[in-house]
């Protein structure tokens, strides 16, 4: 059993090395830009309408591999600092952890840091990847097998086959001695009995999505699941992301209901987007605009919907908030009900032709303004009026001095005082 776990370990190992030692040398690819979709106010359109805009235009920017696409609920809790960084960092370690010693047959220390990790992941689930969660159950899995306990090991591929239907079996990261009793699993999930959820939020309207999969705005219902536990995650504009664990029965719809938290910093956004709205459109944005940089965005896209009958006319527009310009809009209009079948092309029109990182025009100065050329001291007129009237003063005073000045006598005369 050692020999067979660590030739797998020896393989795995090699590949890596081969496929480091293949990749070119290039250069370094351009960071990705920043962009997050934001919603203006919808009087008439329904929430699962706009739902269904949002979600078509996020889809296929995220398409792009130029971009990097966030919506605005992670942006703000990224910027609120309410990402459970320690949580998932912990999370993290306990599953490297946990492999580590399933590599090293350390089985006892990768059982309790895999559970650990299992349980650490499925809290934070809205903030990861839910691969991760899968892995980290698959490596469990495995690691009760090697313990001897396959009560367990097979308990736990079940628990992750019902969640994760569509989770391939990879030699990469399980023993291929394993994948039979993978497949056994497998068999087992889709012979299960079925059950539905009813899920139901305060406020509704939000985004509803069971194991990854989107289902619908609250109230809304999940049909079809295999009997067991199953992950319930929850998203609204303005309301921080919330994940529930829930099982299905098969004898009747378990309900699933939570209280969604206020995100604290979104009054900041409203307040900015309120002030924009009235100017949307323009070549150059207010100033307000510029309040949208906390959250460390290159571009803006903003979206306007308007119901025209049975249909919904929608407006797109595209800012980049570097150079504080309009790049590009759109307006496409679709039958409501269909919005998010048919809005997905307005991500690449919108970004047809666009320069996705501008060059930062440095404002240009004012002209300083012209500074009058004095005429020299000389020739102004009021130079020769004072110096006439100095002149003319000196010269007065010349000859008082002289009218008062006692009379002197000549060298070599005889003069004569007279008193009285």
């Amino acid at each position: 059993m050692k020999r067979s776990f660590n030739l797998v370990a020896l393989v795995l190992a090699n590949l890596t090395v081969l496929s480091l030692a293949g990749a070119e040398e290039g250069p370094p690819p351009e960071p990705p830009v920043k962009t997050t979709v934001f919603t203006l106010p919808h009087p008439g359109v329904t929430e699962e309408t706009m739902v269904g805009v949002l979600r078509a235009i996020e889809s296929g920017l995220k398409r792009n591999p130029r971009l990097e696409v966030h919506d605005l609920d992670t942006r703000l809790a990224d910027f609120a600092q309410e990402v459970p960084q320690d949580q998932v960092e912990a999370a993290r370690t306990a599953l490297k952890d946990g492999q580590q010693a399933l590599l090293n047959l350390d089985i006892p220390t990768a059982i309790q840091r895999l559970t650990d990790a299992v349980s650490g992941l499925a809290k934070v689930l809205p903030y990861i990847k839910k691969q991760e969660l899968a892995d980290a159950m698959a490596s469990l899995a495995v690691a009760h097998y090697e313990n001897g306990d396959k009560v367990k090991g097979r308990e736990t591929l079940i628990a992750l086959l019902t969640w994760r239907q569509d989770y391939e079996f990879n030699p990469q990261k399980l023993p291929p001695k394993y994948f039979d009793v993978f497949t056994e699993a497998q068999k087992e999930v889709d012979k299960a009995k079925r059950g539905s959820l009813e899920i139901a939020s305060e406020p509704d309207g939000a985004q509803a999505y069971v194991d990854g999969k989107y289902v619908g705005v609250t109230p809304c219902s999940a049909e079809g699941l295999p009997v067991g536990s199953h992950y319930i995650t929850f998203k609204k504009e303005g309301y921080k992301k919330m994940v529930a664990e829930a099982k299905a029965s098969a004898k009747k719809a378990v309900k699933v209901q939570v209280t969604l938290d206020r995100n604290e910093k979104y009054l900041l956004v409203q307040q900015a987007i309120d002030k924009i709205a009235p100017t949307l459109g323009s070549d150059t944005p207010p100033p307000e605009m510029d309040d949208l940089k906390v959250l460390l965005l290159d571009h803006a896209i903003f979206v306007k919907a308007v119901p025209k009958g049975d249909k919904v006319e929608t407006d797109v527009y595209l800012y980049d908030l570097r150079v504080r310009r309009r790049l590009s809009s759109v307006t496409k209009t679709v039958p409501a009900a269909q919005a998010e079948s048919q809005l997905g092309s307005i991500a690449s029109s919108l970004y047809l032709n666009v320069n996705y990182n501008p060059e930062l025009v440095a404002p240009k100065d004012k002209p300083l303004p012209k500074q009058k050329v004095r005429p020299p001291l000389y020739k102004t007129w009021w130079f020769w009026t004072i110096a006439a009237g100095a002149a003319a003063a000196i010269a007065a005073a010349a000859v008082a001095i002289a009218l008062t000045r006692p009379a002197q006598c000549p060298p070599g005369d005889m003069c004569f005082q007279v008193t009285e």
